[in-house]
């Protein structure tokens, strides 16, 4: 977006000329002073229609030839505040009180600091008059208190004040402004952005309104729209940490975390940073796969950072990459509480005089409003729940380790679910991918393989730390699920064709599906010579394997793939990608010869157990070192382009 139309920025470039030769000018006539004074005085007039990034620049004029100015650095703490810069406004503040700007001024800049986040709201009208005295314009003390009521929440009252001000003082392009940041955090998006746009036709350089605007496109995915924004603020102010955090984050939605961590790079080693930038680089740590750097990010952030939606989600996968699954749990369970919320407001406003909404609505809102007395996901405080002692050992470690991707019954529906891609497997009704059985039919070592190992390339997590008895009380938990699934279902095909219920022949139905005989024969592996590899690549296309993998392995459908329940299917690269049953020679036979149950990778029972073995051969061939792993962002992401 252009900071000025092209006949205002033409006609600007020789007035900013002259303005610096009239400080130059004034310096070398009337002295240090007086030149000071002047730049200190066209900052003021920037400051006053919100072009900050050019008042910041005139005070940089005015160090150079007035330098160690109380007002001057009274004048940029002003700035900074309007930026939300607070820790660089601290040390312009102290800066004033050294080059001995007058402390009542110094006061009243705190005063309107502590009214803008709420800090002081109770009586703060009482300081209207002190405020004033000390120079502070009409219209940054009507918008910090605004703001103040905004931070403690009192949307209805921030409207009627700016409803209020903007009668008083008709016509003002930051009256617009201030309705569009309201409705912005009302999310009225489409209000907001015609609110916004009204103040930027009427005054282009007004740069509130322009960090407004880029926050709205961003929510709003107009990723581009939003990125031109962001980079023509930042080469305006380079150092305002919240504008470059800001094109961080879009730069990482838009798949580019790396040059989002590079852009924040040059603030990491500051003593102290806001809650916003300690999520972005949360954020930008998990997509990157450095789950531990992005927890110490998290226990940076505030409380009212991370009990936003996007935060909670990210904290959620964090722990639970981290094998904190309780604490994983909790942030899931926070999400659904909020979700269920706004959903049951939703359903009041349809039917307002609904007693059971109202009560299970007033309930939920006080298990919301009870998490300010509870620990954090991130304090040492938390606790991990009841011991659980009326549930059997192998249901107590599913809750831990596996509730909240596969849900309380096993159907894939935990908390986590909706954040993971691919989403967890319903193991009641899902078929088994990894197997060994014959008939496709997993083990009890299959099961317990995968909670072993994890299944690479996905959010299953391999559980190393579980003792053997404990691997096999879960094999127990998980064949149950599979078991009751499979009941359930065979009953309400029953009960929908009519037929009697025969429960001898719903278990005979039930083994038919979940007891294995002998696994798979799998013979002993031999070493790849050139010959076994060029017929395992004629094996290759013999099987239509290319037409899912590629002619080279690296993953290139010809069509759209679907498993069991209609859920879209990511094809594997053999050449980069861990394979989800692993990279030995066993295992790549037994997917051959098995296929994936409930998925579209087909077995292939007919083919020759040398015609097998050329195969694997050649499958491995294609395989290169390292192999990529895929965050859960970049997996949903190439499954979508796909």
């Amino acid at each position: 977006m252009r900071r000025h139309p092209p006949e205002k920025r033409a006609s600007r470039r020789p007035a900013l000329l002259i303005a610096a030769a009239v400080v130059v000018l004034a310096a070398v006539l009337l002295g240090r002073g007086a030149g000071g004074q002047w730049a200190r005085f066209q900052a003021a007039r920037d400051l006053e229609t919100s072009a900050i990034s050019d008042a910041l620049r005139w005070l940089e004029r005015s160090d150079r030839i007035d330098p160690r100015d109380g007002e001057t650095e009274l004048l940029r703490a002003q700035c900074l505040r309007l930026l939300e810069l607070e820790p660089e406004r601290e040390q312009a503040l102290a800066r004033a009180a050294e080059y001995g700007a007058s402390p009542e001024r110094i006061a009243c800049e705190r005063v309107i600091g502590q009214i803008r986040t709420g800090e002081l709201y109770e009586g703060a009208e009482s300081r209207l008059d002190e405020l004033r005295n000390a120079g502070l314009s009409p219209t940054d003390i009507a918008w910090s208190y605004i703001l103040g009521c905004v931070a403690r929440q009192d949307l209805e009252r921030a409207h009627a004040l700016v409803t209020a001000w903007s009668a008083d003082n008709p016509g003002q392009p930051h009256n617009n402004y201030m309705r569009g940041f309201l409705l912005l955090r009302s999310n009225q998006r489409p209000a907001a952005a015609r609110e916004l746009k009204a103040a930027l036709e009427q005054q282009p350089g007004h740069e509130l309104a322009e960090i407004a605007l880029a926050e709205l496109l961003d929510q709003e995915k107009k990723s581009e729209e939003s990125l031109r924004l962001y980079v023509t603020l930042a080469n305006r102010n380079p150092q305002n940490v919240n504008v470059l955090t800001g094109l961080a984050r879009v730069l990482r939605k838009t798949g580019r975390p790396d040059l989002a961590r590079a852009i924040l790079q040059p603030f990491l080693a500051a003593a102290e940073h806001s809650s916003t930038f300690a999520v972005e680089m949360a954020c930008i740590e998990l997509d990157s796969g450095n789950y531990e750097d992005a927890a110490t990010w998290l226990e940076q952030t505030s409380p009212q950072d991370l009990a936003e939606h996007t935060t909670l989600s990210a904290a959620g996968i964090t722990l639970a990459m981290l094998g904190d699954t309780p604490r994983a749990a909790r942030a899931f369970q926070w999400i659904a509480d909020e979700m269920s919320a706004v959903t049951l407001l939703h359903d009041m406003e349809l039917a307002p005089t609904h007693e059971e909404l109202a009560r299970e609505f007033q309930q939920l809102m006080s298990t919301l409003s009870a998490r300010g007395t509870q620990p954090g996901l991130f304090d040492a405080a938390f606790a991990h729940g009841d011991s659980g002692d009326n549930v059997s050992p192998g249901m107590r470690l599913y809750n831990t380790h596996c509730e909240a991707c596969h849900g309380p019954e096993g159907r894939g529906d935990g908390r986590a679910a909706r954040h993971l891609h691919p989403t967890p497997r319903d193991l009641r009704l899902d078929k088994m991918r990894l197997v060994s059985g014959d008939g496709g039919i997993p083990t009890r070592n299959d099961v317990a393989n995968v909670i072993r190992l994890g299944v690479p390339g996905t959010a299953m997590q391999p559980l190393p730390e579980l003792r053997d008895p404990q691997v096999e009380q879960l094999v127990d938990v998980v064949i149950d699920m599979r078991r009751s699934g499979l009941r359930e279902a065979f009953l309400a095909e029953m009960a929908a064709e009519g037929e009697p219920v025969d429960e001898r022949e719903i278990a005979a139905l039930v083994d038919a599906q979940t007891v294995t005989g002998q696994p798979a024969h799998v013979p002993d592996h031999r070493a790849a010579d050139p010959e076994s590899v060029a017929r395992g690549a004629l094996r290759y296309v013999e099987q239509s394997c290319h037409s899912c993998h590629g002619e080279n392995g690296t993953s290139a459908p010809t069509q759209m793939l679907f498993d069991d329940f209609g859920q879209p299917c990511a094809t594997r690269d053999l050449a980069l990608d861990p394979l989800k049953g692993g990279n030995t020679a066993q295992a790549v036979y037994l997917r051959i010869l098995l296929g994936m149950p409930g998925s579209p990778h087909p077995a292939n029972v007919n083919l020759a157990p040398d015609a097998m073995s050329d195969l694997v051969l050649f499958c491995q061939s294609l395989g290169k070192e390292p192999k990529q792993q895929l965050t859960n962002h970049a997996r949903a992401l190439r499954a979508a382009l796909q």
